[in-house]
């Protein structure tokens, strides 16, 4: 049954970039055996722990499951934004914009986004 789940959701077009909102015994299904599930970033939000509450659970669960489950988080030291803030500004750095969307055009920047073809950042017109 394992490798009919995986198969399954591998012809069904579920891409890595593509499994957000999943419960973590679905994203574990789709691992190899000893496969790790790596959560990168923040998905809805509650009052407890944000956008980060699949992370926790995942970093809960672990210890129990034979699969690694860990999370990824990135704090930027204040410092460090500062100075590329300074480089924008004066020019020496410029931010890859891949393609931009009008809002009325959020859930094409959504499905662009999915494809994993971007090559810099989507970003949302204003104006």
């Amino acid at each position: 049954m394992y490798s009919n789940t995986r198969k399954k959701k591998h012809d069904e077009g579920h891409h890595p970039a593509r499994l957000r909102h999943h419960p973590l015994t679905e994203l574990r299904a789709l691992l190899t055996p000893t496969g790790t599930l790596v959560i990168g970033g923040g998905e809805g939000g509650g009052p407890w722990f944000g956008g980060l509450g699949r992370t926790a659970r995942a970093q809960l669960t672990s210890p129990f499951v034979k699969h690694g489950l860990a999370g990824l988080l990135s704090l930027p030291k204040p410092e460090m934004l500062r100075d590329v803030a300074e480089l924008a500004s004066i020019g020496a750095w410029t931010p890859r914009i891949d393609r931009t969307f009008d809002l009325p055009d959020a859930a094409a920047a959504i499905d662009y986004l999915v494809t994993g073809h971007p090559k810099g950042k989507i970003a949302r017109t204003v104006g």
